[in-house]
């Protein structure tokens, strides 16, 4: 919501904002991370995407003047049902998505 307000307050600047919504990607944290019993976080991490593919999308977006760049199939439903479902709904199917 902050980025959508920024974006309108810097539209007469000609200053374009786009909200990126990569979803997990693949970098060093994953490989780094502790993910052993004592972690409440999710124990798989999926889908995971390639960060230089996320990139390309969201610099593509933003020449378009999109106002939201959000990557992959799976995030553009969870996007998607996210405005139509109720949010404890969306949460449980986030959640089960990562066991």
């Amino acid at each position: 919501h902050y980025s959508c307000a920024i974006r309108e307050e810097l539209k007469p600047k000609k200053i374009g904002v786009t909200v990126v919504c990569p979803g997990w990607v693949r970098t060093e944290f994953f490989d780094r991370a502790d993910n052993n019993e004592h972690v409440h976080g999710p124990k798989k991490y999926k889908p995971m995407y390639d960060a230089q593919k996320v990139v390309k999308r969201a610099i593509k977006d933003s020449q378009k003047g999109k106002s939201k760049s959000i990557y992959g199939i799976y995030n553009k439903i969870h996007y998607f049902g996210s405005r139509f479902l109720p949010r404890p709904l969306m949460t449980k199917i986030w959640k089960n998505m990562q066991k």
